[in-house]
């Protein structure tokens, strides 16, 4: 295609909108016009529609977004660039959505039909973390904001993206360009730059249809901004354009790889191979033709269905079902369309089902659809519309598949580089999860029906850097890795027992599988991109990169489940809680190893009858986040409550306290319930079938039923413990009420702790004591710090020195420390050295170690010579001491290492080695399986 450059004397070109001299700039739109003014913290970016209203976008970036801005050729959207972060915004209601993030963005493009181009530079750039728009990166969560600047790399690129609906990146492909802008409504894209020498382009224009682009023409001069005028397209220097309207109707737009930086021609699209082999052999790919994968959306269907331009209908479906999303109040609210007669019906589900994004999957019979979204998959009948809860989804959900009747998978992203595959089973009329699989990179999930094949590829990667995952699912044993396909995977799916595929190019195979071989579950796959004589490919790990992974062992030292968890902990209940890599969210497993909930959670608390506290949202942390929502489940029923609260207590008789997202709080049943219909600024605890309550700003107590049986009269309260509560009347001072609300304790003090074996630690002036459940002192007030009995013994400090004290009121002798007892017998230190004292209030042995631990099933490790050996109840030697580390017994066995920084195993009560030193680390026993950490020096893949 050849172009027409007219002289400098052809005509000029019109002024740029807005007074830029002023550091104003306006852009006009379809009955309205967006002006960018200066701030102090960035740009004020202002929607004056003709009607008179005004409404502020609110941008959140301190740099500026003026230049970095567009228009839809409808006037319909406003697209937004920080160098970080793209935002469409809808001029008519203005509302705002990201469609891309990621550095370094120099400018923006609006095409035709919804879509947008994107400009990014190449080089490593600076980014300062008090700007909120780099602090919200996904790639950045976790680092610290106060940490100053970041620095990032990135590639010179150009990224279209449908805007339309919740908005796609669609291809990316390589340029260097430094300048983008568009003419004719959209449909030419015109790239600029300086060019480094009289060989290359400075002014460069694509023509657009159709979500792809084509080469039109280049010229070796930067020619300037370049706008229409009078009908012509003509740069600022003066220079017109002829030929592109012509260029436009004859070219064949296709996918580019690339912008070369010379005038030479790019380069087309390599011609599809006849044959494609995969790394393993066990696949191969025939080019074929025919075979159409979807049914298309009928003609007129949108105005049938009476869509919007905020609404949403997929434009093709394999069974003729067509997902419907209608824009409402900032959310999507999702229907069904089915085709009738040549027409559309719509079919909405028997229970709202709304969100932001949503992936869908179809069963081979067409009669259900998976729906996935934030908050939950559903099965939908696509002929009743009946909704089933299938599972949880607290992750952005990228793929949703139907794999049979009783199963289905989700594809979900965990962080910016890594997402997670989760296949879900039906178990007793319900789903569970029965794997996890971390799936790096990898962001498309296919399934062939009637195969139980499943393929994981790219979204956006370079065609020449992509490949596809196929894997086998097996019921018992979760995704099984098959082969290695050197495509990336467009679309995939089944007909009649055949397989086909089509590739990035568009390029059509039927896949025959040639044979299986003999593999492992992977644990997660990690992507290495093409090098120079090495293809990209994607890694099998079965262990992970160097360190440690734990797993779990049984008494013997057998692996239950082999080392694939970045935490393990023991077993409680039936369960236990482990982190999966690569970044470490939590999930359940039972001890024959199967998942009871994935491996989407930021924590897991610890069992309290039976359920569990979990929090989802926010970074993965081994303490109980701050910023998350709780919910609770249990090992039989699944989710009790979905975590949809700010904070949650344990369960205690049934009962558990939790905060509403107004702030108010109350108690839930097991069954998921609210207890009352009362609203109230606090909640405690049950305990002893009361719990406290604070309305109005007093405290009161409530039973079991949530019926109040102690008016809200106290300025503070406790928790019920031996019959008792502390209370704070008026004033500063605590006493004590029985479970009638009579004062027991009449005395008052200055600080009280609940009641523990029949006395509570009190407090008046200096001075601490005990008080028992008749409000008697029993041991005086003359210690100078007391703490709560455990195990018949209390520890206190008078004169300087630790004793421990009996409820016979024995006070042994005197030491430096002493510690909270375990079994009876607690631990001292005198001088430096380490001993044991009973409840009776007899020193079981002398300050004779130099390190001690707390008795456990008769048993305590200690320290002489420099060696740990193990002391029975009466001082005496059970194990000699010869090792270099000891853990506690549980079930009969403890851990020990011989060497420092050597291998850890097992030995019983008589120091018998029963399980070899192997592990690198060594847990306790619980329900027959302890955790351990196996050391993984090289791939082990």
């Amino acid at each position: 295609m050849l172009l027409e450059y007219l002289p400098e004397d052809a005509g000029s070109v019109p002024a740029p909108a807005g007074d830029t001299s002023t550091g104003t700039v306006i852009l006009r739109g379809s009955g309205c016009r967006v002006v960018f003014s200066s701030a102090d913290d960035g740009d004020d970016v202002i929607i004056e529609r003709d009607d008179g209203t005004r409404h502020r976008v609110d941008l959140p970036s301190r740099l500026p977004y003026r230049h970095l801005s567009d228009i839809s050729p409808s006037g319909y959207l406003l697209v937004v660039v920080s160098r970080t972060r793209a935002r469409a915004v809808e001029l008519p209601s203005g509302r705002t959505r990201i469609i891309l993030e990621g550095p370094w963005m120099t400018g923006t493009a609006c095409l035709a039909e919804g879509f947008v181009a994107v400009l990014t530079r190449e080089g490593r750039f600076t980014l300062d973390m008090r700007d909120p728009d780099v602090a919200a990166l996904s790639s950045l969560r976790g680092v610290d904001p106060s940490s100053g600047t970041v620095t990032f790399g990135c590639s010179a690129m150009i990224h279209l993206l449908d805007a339309n609906g919740p908005g796609r990146l669609v291809h990316s492909f390589e340029c260097r360009a430094d300048h983008i802008s568009s003419v004719l409504e959209g449909r030419v894209a015109v790239l600029r730059r300086s060019p480094p020498d009289a060989d290359s382009w400075g002014t460069l224009f694509l023509g657009f249809a159709e979500g792809l682009f084509s080469v039109l023409g280049k010229h070796p001069e930067d020619l300037g901004r370049i706008l229409e005028a009078g009908g012509l397209v003509r740069g600022e220097k003066g220079v017109g354009v002829r030929g592109l309207r012509k260029a436009l109707e004859t070219m064949e737009p296709f996918r580019i790889r690339k912008i070369v930086e010379g005038m030479g021609p790019d380069p087309a699209a390599d011609p599809p191979p006849v044959e494609i082999v995969s790394r393993k052999g066990r696949i191969r790919l025939a080019l074929t033709r025919g075979e159409e994968s979807a049914v298309p959306l009928p003609e007129g269907a949108r105005e049938a269905l009476g869509l919007g331009v905020d609404d949403w209908i997929a434009d093709s479906s394999p069974t003729g079902t067509f997902p419907v999303m209608r824009y409402l109040d900032g959310m999507y609210r999702v229907s069904l369309a089915c085709t009738v007669d040549g027409g559309v019906a719509e079919i909405r589900p028997d229970r709202e089902l709304s969100c932001h994004t949503m992936c869908y999957g179809f069963s081979p019979d067409g009669n259900r659809v998976l729906l996935s979204m934030y908050g939950g998959s559903y099965l939908v009948d696509t002929r009743t519309g009946v909704v089933e809860v299938a599972a949880p989804q607290f992750r952005e959900p990228l793929a949703a598949e139907i794999l049979d009747d009783d199963s289905f998978a989700v594809l979900s992203r965990l962080e910016a580089d890594c997402s997670q595959l989760d296949i879900w089973m039906r178990r007793e009329d319900c789903f569970r999860p029965v794997s996890s699989l971390s799936a790096g990179l990898l962001d498309m999930l296919f399934h062939l029906h009637g195969t139980g094949l499943i393929m994981l590829t790219f979204r956006h990667m370079p065609p020449e850097d992509s490949v596809t995952v196929v894997l086998r699912i097996d019921p018992e044993r979760g995704s099984v890795p098959v082969d290695l396909l050197d495509l990336r995977t467009g679309e995939a799916w089944s007909n009649g027992g055949r397989c086909f595929l089509t590739g990035a190019d568009g390029s059509r195979y039927e896949m025959f599988l040639l044979g299986e071989g003999e593999e492992r579950p992977p644990l997660s796959l990690s992507f290495i991109r093409r090098q120079e004589e090495r293809p990209s490919s994607v890694m099998v790990f079965r262990s992970g990169e160097d360190g440690h992974r734990y797993g779990y062992i049984d008494c013997e030292g057998r692996w239950v489940m082999e080392p694939r968890f970045l935490e393990a902990a023991g077993f409680a209940g039936g369960l236990a809680a482990a982190a999966m890599p690569p970044h470490g969210f939590r999930g359940l497993v039972d001890a024959s190893g199967r998942t009871v909930m994935p491996f989407h959670s930021s924590w897991v608390g610890e069992p309290a009858e039976g359920y569990r506290r979990v929090a989802m949202g926010g970074y993965p942390s081994s303490g109980e986040p701050a910023d998350s929502l709780f919910g609770v489940f249990g090992p039989v029923e699944g989710w009790v409550l979905e975590p949809v609260y700010p904070a949650a207590g344990e369960f205690r008789q049934g009962r558990i306290r939790v905060r509403y997202m107004d702030g108010d709080e109350n108690w839930a049943r097991a069954d998921g319930t609210r207890l009352t219909g009362e609203s109230y600024s606090e909640c405690g605890d049950f305990s002893e079938g009361l719990a406290r309550f604070r309305k109005g700003g007093r405290c009161g107590f409530a039973d079991l039923e949530g019926r109040m049986v102690i008016p809200p009269r106290f300025e503070e309260a406790m928790d019920f413990s031996c019959g008792l509560a502390g209370v704070r009347l008026q004033g500063p001072l605590w006493r004590c009420v029985d479970t009638g609300g009579s004062v027991v304790v009449t005395r008052g003090y200055d600080e009280f702790f609940p009641h523990s074996e029949g006395v509570a630690c009190v407090r008046t002036g200096n001075c601490w004591g005990y008080v028992d459940t008749r409000g008697e002192e029993p041991f005086g007030m003359c210690f100078q710090r007391t703490f709560n009995f455990a195990g018949g013994m209390g520890v206190a400090v008078m004169e300087g020195r630790w004793h421990f004290l009996t409820v016979s009121g024995v006070i042994t002798p005197g030491w430096d420390a002493a510690y909270a007892p375990f079994e009876g017998i607690g631990v001292y230190r005198q001088d430096g050295l380490f001993g044991y004292a009973d409840r009776s209030g007899e020193v079981v042995t002398g300050p004779v170690y130099t390190a001690a631990r707390n008795f456990n099933q008769g048993l305590a490790a200690v320290m002489s010579g420099g060696r740990w050996g193990y002391i029975d109840r009466h001082g005496q030697w059970a194990v000699e001491p010869r090792f270099s580390g000891a853990g506690d017994f549980s079930e009969g066995l403890a851990p020990v290492t011989e060497t420092a920084g050597g291998p850890w195993g097992y030995i019983d009560r008589e120091g018998q080695m029963r399980i070899h030193p192997y592990f690198s680390e060594a847990g306790s026993f619980g329900g027959g399986l302890a955790a351990a950490a196996a050391s993984l020096k090289g791939d082990d893949r």
